[in-house]
């Protein structure tokens, strides 16, 4: 991989790439590539890359600030906790393009109308940050990602580029609007992303926000302009779909497994259960334990992702409310036949929680997954029946 990078910079550098703009060919052209979404979870929002393209020179280069290293030490730990570096790397596009056409992903070419001097610049400044020393960066989903960088490496080497975007009449999306824009409704993709990413992602955007996804980042290209010479021109001259996407009947939906149908399950079991403790004066502790220690798990995870990571996105999550890390603890002491008088305390705080999260959601500090409200139903029942018991 090393010595093939090794071998482009070098053609690059041969052919005049970095050296002066009377170098550059007449065909020598930039391009922003915009690909579609992918049926995995990290490629449902697309992707950006910059081409550079000369073909008399038979040059045909990706500029990819999506990619990292495998075999970066504690890949895993590092990933997990947000401080994997991402990194800008060059890929021939025909290996580029033939992994999307592998993958049954559109891909979209947006020629920029650059003079020569612009295309120098821009083409400099991406050499220059593919250098070793500069190519890694700290990879932020929302604000630094492949597609924060187009926009940042436009707005930074063409002068009087105007970046246009969607008018929404005062009233922008926020970031988790975008997103659920992305995923089916009632899917576990959706859930996950809810359930892990804090109320930061509740606010209004602004046009700068929205480039952080793909799709943003093309339509406000195409609408986009720059002033050369006294004049206002667009800032794409051209457009090509390099690869369309073969319609399948793809993965069916099921109901049966989806979130609110297993935690409408899991509610009309803990309805069922409390109702026969009821009838006969007894406590199903086994049940009781179990939505403690899964409920402590889940929220040690989100206290986790909150404060130990560095992740933006998952700060402020107020999941917390019901996913409560303490329970892990406190699921020992509910095991035992009598519980001591404190639990009964600590039980009260529970259902202020979840008493809160209607509230939390009408006033709009943090959006929550509707499947929410089930498991806020069944947690509520048990707590209400532990208070009645003891």
């Amino acid at each position: 991989m090393h010595k093939h990078l090794l071998f482009l910079l070098l053609l690059l550098c041969s052919c005049g790439i970095g050296a002066q703009p009377k170098t550059l060919s007449d065909t020598f052209e930039i391009s922003v590539l915009t690909c579609g979404p992918g049926e995995e979870l990290y490629a449902t929002f697309g992707h950006n890359s910059f081409r550079v393209r000369d073909k008399k020179r038979n040059i045909d280069i990706v500029y990819n600030y999506g990619t990292f290293d495998f075999n970066t030490p504690n890949f895993y730990v590092k990933f997990s906790r947000g401080k994997l570096p991402y990194r800008l790397s060059r890929q021939h596009f025909d290996r580029f393009l033939a992994s999307y056409q592998y993958e049954n992903r559109w891909v979209k070419e947006q020629v920029l109308d650059l003079t020569l001097e612009e295309k120098q610049q821009l083409i400099t400044f991406l050499e220059n940050n593919a250098l070793p020393e500069n190519r890694e960066y700290a990879y932020d989903f929302f604000f630094d990602n492949c597609a924060t960088r187009i926009y940042d490496v436009i707005k930074t080497n063409m002068n009087g580029v105007n970046i246009k975007g969607e008018d929404f009449d005062g009233n922008p999306p926020t970031f988790r609007e975008i997103l659920h824009d992305y995923l089916s409704s009632n899917s576990w993709n959706k859930f996950g992303i809810d359930l892990a990413l804090g109320s930061v992602i509740d606010r209004k955007t602004s046009l700068k926000d929205r480039m952080f996804l793909p799709d943003y980042v093309y339509d406000a290209l195409d609408s986009s302009t720059i002033e050369r010479n006294r004049q206002t021109i667009p800032i794409v001259k051209s457009e090509r779909l390099l690869n369309s996407e073969v319609k399948t009947e793809g993965s069916k939906f099921s109901f049966l497994t989806s979130p609110m149908m297993v935690f409408g399950v899991l509610l009309l079991l803990v309805l069922f259960f409390t109702y026969r403790d009821l009838k006969k004066g007894t406590r199903s502790r086994w049940l009781d334990v179990s939505l403690f220690i899964i409920t402590g798990l889940v929220g040690t995870l989100i206290f986790l992702l909150w404060f130990a990571t560095d992740h933006t996105a998952t700060a402020k999550n107020f999941n917390l409310l019901w996913a409560v890390p303490t329970n892990l603890i406190v699921s020992f002491y509910i095991s035992k036949v009598v519980v001591k008088p404190w639990v009964k305390k600590y039980l009260w705080a529970l259902v202020i929680g979840l008493l809160l999260i209607p509230v939390f959601w009408v006033a709009g500090v943090q959006i929550f997954d509707p499947a929410i409200i089930l498991i806020a139903l069944a947690l509520g029942t048990r707590y209400a029946h532990l208070l009645i018991k003891h």
